[in-house]
């Protein structure tokens, strides 16, 4: 049982596990993401943009700066000085450039340049996005159009989109440059201590454990290290959660894996029985299942169990069955001597004796009686007796011995295979045909309900 300072730092470790996966999604969220941060919260943008090796993309930031430069253009002397011209022509160049070039392809973003370009159309009412920029500017059409409208439509709704593409930087070996390890060192050396030290502590206290096998029980927990697949943490993340009783996640797995482990656990059942019968039937068509041909059978106890049981079977009988069929035996007897006696040539002679014509039942019925009563009693005295043991015994072997030598008689044998084999068959597709008849699910369920029964009653479990 773990002490108050065990379980005080497991759920220590267990906020850290969940405060990565938290660093973690963030992390593989971010570059998606980027344009709400770069809107909202610039200062985000500001400090983790070199964690993953993101600068502005020079194309699309030197647009911006050229559209900076004519809004202060046309704020000083209007549209229609020269260098306002000069800029719009300017601007029309790094269009037509941007169109071509697709600067948004090297930050997977083009959902977001299709979004700028359906803009652009849809304010100019055009069908091509190089007329809808060449037209926008223009001095004449931004005269018609209104520079303040046309100016806040670019500033709101065109700019956010061209602030949102961004470059990423790549080492020399051509991948993109990522420092999110150096955060998620400091993790991955306290989930990394933690671990050896805790599987180290359950080597020493369990003896048939050493600290390898311990190692390999918590395989779970590897994603905690792992420099790749990092999503991978949210398993140990919630099996640490539920070992420390901080959250009931068995109620949540139950309902996670209960359709596939119904169906799974069924198709198992299932297999497992047709591979027990079909191993069955091999052996009895084989004829293993009466001796040990090639010696390779494994022996369990007793290596005398079969002439033990035997001795028991009939110790059963002799003091058990027999007392009590003993009605049943003294008719079979009476009837069995009376027609003994019909048969013979000795009931014939006396029944020409004047008087002894008919024999009486009683002398039968005592007759019977007397041999019943005799054979139970001859049965047990002799099974008490050594001698009679002896011969008992001897008796019994060789009904075994006959009755096996006579098993392995050819058509004997061959037709006991076949009866059993036709017997397990039967079992099998019987077996397969009734396990279609059940729901999985409704099994699972009933077995669910049973372990809910279990738990209620079995005291409260101990945190180990």
């Amino acid at each position: 049982m773990k002490s108050s300072w065990g379980i005080y730092w497991d759920r220590f470790i267990t906020l850290l596990i969940l405060i990565n996966l938290a660093v973690v999604a963030f992390d593989l969220s971010y570059l998606s993401i980027r344009g709400l941060y770069l809107r909202y919260t610039p200062s985000i943008t500001e400090r983790y943009d070199p964690i993953k090796g993101v600068s502005p993309h020079p194309l699309t930031q030197a647009y911006l700066a050229t559209a900076e430069q004519l809004q202060a253009s046309v704020a000083e002397t209007g549209l229609d000085s020269q260098q306002t011209t000069s800029l719009l022509s300017d601007l029309q160049e790094q269009s037509r450039i941007l169109i071509t070039e697709d600067p948004y392809t090297t930050s997977e973003q083009q959902a977001v340049f299709g979004k700028l370009q359906r803009r652009m159309r849809g304010y100019v009412n055009t069908v091509s996005t190089q007329d809808a920029f060449n037209e926008f500017w223009q001095r004449d059409y931004l005269e018609a159009q209104g520079w303040e409208d046309a100016n806040l439509f670019f500033t709101q709704r065109i700019q956010p989109l061209l602030e949102q593409n961004y470059y990423r930087q790549t080492l020399e070996t051509g991948q993109y440059i990522d420092y999110f390890w150096t955060i998620d060192l400091i993790f991955v050396i306290i989930f990394g201590g933690d671990f050896l030290l805790r599987t180290w502590f359950i080597s020493r206290r369990r003896s048939h454990l050493n600290w390898g096998d311990a190692i390999a029980r918590r395989w779970y927990e590897f994603p905690l290290f792992f420099p790749f697949w990092r999503w991978l943490r949210v398993v140990p993340a919630a099996i640490r959660l539920h070992r420390s009783g901080m959250v009931n996640m068995e109620r949540v797995i139950a309902q996670i894996t209960h359709e596939p482990a119904a169906y799974l656990s069924d198709r198992v059942s299932r297999f497992a029985l047709v591979s027990v019968i079909q191993q069955t039937q091999d052996a009895v068509q084989s004829g293993n299942f009466l001796s040990d041909p090639d010696g390779t059978w494994s022996r369990v106890g007793d290596e005398r169990k079969l002439e033990r049981l035997s001795d028991r079977l009939l110790q059963v009988v002799i003091y058990s069955v027999l007392p009590s069929v003993k009605p049943e035996l003294e008719e079979l007897l009476n009837h069995s001597l009376e027609e003994a006696l019909k048969r013979s040539d000795l009931y014939e002679q006396i029944q020409q004796i004047p008087g002894l014509d008919v024999i009486p039942d009683n002398v039968l019925d005592n007759l019977s009686s007397y041999l019943a009563q005799a054979t139970c009693d001859v049965l047990a005295d002799s099974y008490q007796d050594v001698e009679g043991q002896l011969l008992v015994n001897q008796l019994t072997k060789q009904f075994r011995i006959a009755l096996v030598e006579k098993l392995k008689n050819q058509s004997t044998s061959a037709e006991i295979k076949v009866l059993i084999s036709d017997w397990l068959e039967e079992v099998k597709l019987n077996s397969i045909q009734k396990a279609n008849q059940y729901d999985p699910e409704s099994t699972l369920e009933e077995v669910e309900q049973i372990n809910q029964k279990v738990e209620d009653k079995s005291p409260p479990k101990s945190n180990s």
